[in-house]
């Protein structure tokens, strides 16, 4: 009867250990969008990428006998619930690395968390200058403005050959400041060109309307632009270009960082002409000609029965990263993944070869598109 017993109790612990071992074939990554409030439509497109990315590693058995599962938290597209809410996922412990936040005034306000917590965050869509250097742990695989404009106003100047331009922003907005800022620089820099009307305004992230710039937009018409430079979250970018439609402003080309393909299915949706023609100083494109591209495409379609959008490609972008950090990490514990993303070097991406800088900034080529038909033709391939 003992002898039963104990092979009944050896048999437990051995179920037990394999339950554990089980349990530990898992690697737990947290992702923080904004799924509802104002960036409710790129969240839910960002995590379509994220979840397309992650099952590609698991079913190539990228970590060999290990499998990604995410732990998903909502900020409710409010930089002032971004900081709990991270704090509260990292909290719950067992996490390797977080995806998110969506915009750069909520990153910036987790910087300080992710320092202390020592955990590696990939933002896939805060582009604010200089918020990268604020943690040794804050990664970005979307360009920096620093990177965007530039580029983009090289290749937009040779194309069209403006010297009139106009900007407008939204000074509540960390993004669309730093934006805007980086303009100003750029333009200040090219004798050529001067800026002959600027609008500002400011919409909280939260608010899901811009106020009306008609007078603004009267002015501004009056200065004769040949161009206008726009910096703005999503709300901002599809209420601009609608109103400065409504204003008259047809022949001014609008210069929009960022612009996406959702954004401007929101502009179509309510004035089939107000979008067209207008540039995009952007990331990726579906027209973006490489391998990771067309598998990209083809595996979302396969999923999901359509091309996908810009900010889902952003999200598998993102993820793709980390899945290949977490492939060359030496554990999975947070201070071996963010050293592993630290090293990250001419990666292979949909956005190109990918490399992050010393301050955990993506380096790769922009690409500048034009809104032709309700599409993204690029004009610099």
């Amino acid at each position: 009867m003992i002898r039963n017993s104990l092979l009944i109790l050896g048999a437990s612990i051995l179920f037990a250990s394999c339950d554990a071992v089980e349990e530990d074939q898992t690697v737990k990554v947290g992702v923080l969008l904004s799924l509802s409030g104002t960036l409710a439509e790129p969240g839910a497109e960002m995590m379509r990428g994220i979840e397309l990315a992650i099952d590609e590693a698991n079913n190539s058995e990228l970590l060999g006998d290990y499998t990604i599962e995410v732990v998903t938290r909502d900020d409710a597209s409010n930089p002032s619930q971004t900081a709990s809410q991270m704090s509260a996922m990292i909290a719950e412990g067992g996490l390797s690395a977080v995806l998110g936040p969506h915009s750069s005034s909520s990153t910036r306000e987790v910087t300080g968390i992710l320092t202390r917590e020592q955990m590696p965050v990939i933002s896939p869509t805060s582009a604010a200058e200089g918020l990268g250097a604020a943690s040794d742990y804050l990664f970005r695989s979307s360009l920096t403005v620093s990177r965007l404009v530039p580029s983009g106003i090289r290749i937009t100047l040779a194309r069209l050959r403006y010297t009139r331009v106009g900007t407008i922003v939204n000074t509540a907005d960390a993004f669309s400041v730093s934006n805007d800022a980086l303009v100003d620089r750029v333009i200040a820099g090219s004798p050529q060109v001067s800026v002959v009307g600027s609008i500002e305004y400011s919409r909280e992230q939260t608010v899901d309307a811009v106020p009306d710039l008609a007078t603004d937009l009267a002015d501004l018409k009056a200065a004769d632009p040949e161009v206008v430079f726009v910096s703005g979250l999503p709300t901002d970018r599809v209420g601009v270009l609608l109103q400065m439609y409504a204003a008259g402003l047809t022949d001014v080309t609008p210069i929009v960082t960022l612009l996406s393909i959702s954004d401007v299915n929101q502009i179509v949706e309510r004035e089939p002409s107000a979008a067209e023609g207008a540039l995009t100083i952007h990331v990726w494109t579906p027209a973006v000609n490489n391998a990771p591209t067309r598998a990209f495409l083809a595996g979302y379609r396969a999923a999901h029965g359509k091309v996908p959008g810009d900010y889902t490609a952003r999200g598998y972008a993102a993820a793709f990263v980390l899945a290949d950090a977490l492939s060359r990490a030496q554990d999975f514990e947070p201070a071996s993944v963010r050293s592993a993303l630290a090293a990250t070097r001419g990666l292979d991406t949909i956005y190109g070869p990918f490399s992050f800088d010393t301050d955990g900034d993506a380096i790769y080529e922009a690409t500048v598109a034009r809104v032709q038909r309700g599409e993204f033709v690029p004009v610099n391939q």
